[in-house]
């Protein structure tokens, strides 16, 4: 079952920043609903990043990310909104996140874990 904004082909025009495969453990809060999960992140840009989730997350939800990067000692916030949702195996859902602002130091440590 899949909940899209848009269609893949849409979104991938309407994408300023390049996604960069990442593998990072992370948990998230989300405020809408008040319920916090861990997840994995599986790429991230300047702009968001796309999240495995066993935790059910519904579309325009506001979450709060946490991601692990390793050399960190703790580990680095993103907050953002849920733009997309699709079950990619059952009861495993991938997001699409939209980040509502960066820090680009932080976002930089990420990118650095990730090589």
């Amino acid at each position: 079952m899949e909940n899209r904004l848009e269609n893949k082909e849409e979104t991938s025009d309407r994408r300023v920043f390049e996604r960069i495969p990442v593998s990072l453990p992370a948990r998230f809060k989300n405020n809408t609903r008040d319920t916090e999960g861990k997840c994995f992140c599986g790429d991230i840009s300047a702009g968001g990043a796309g999240v495995f989730s066993k935790e059910k997350v519904e579309l325009n939800d506001k979450l709060d990310l946490w991601l692990e990067a390793s050399g960190r000692g703790d580990p680095l916030q993103f907050s953002g909104e849920v733009v997309w949702v699709k079950e990619t195996q059952p009861q495993v859902w991938k997001l699409g996140i939209q980040f509502s602002d960066v820090r680009f130091m932080d976002l930089s440590m990420i990118l650095r874990a990730a090589q």
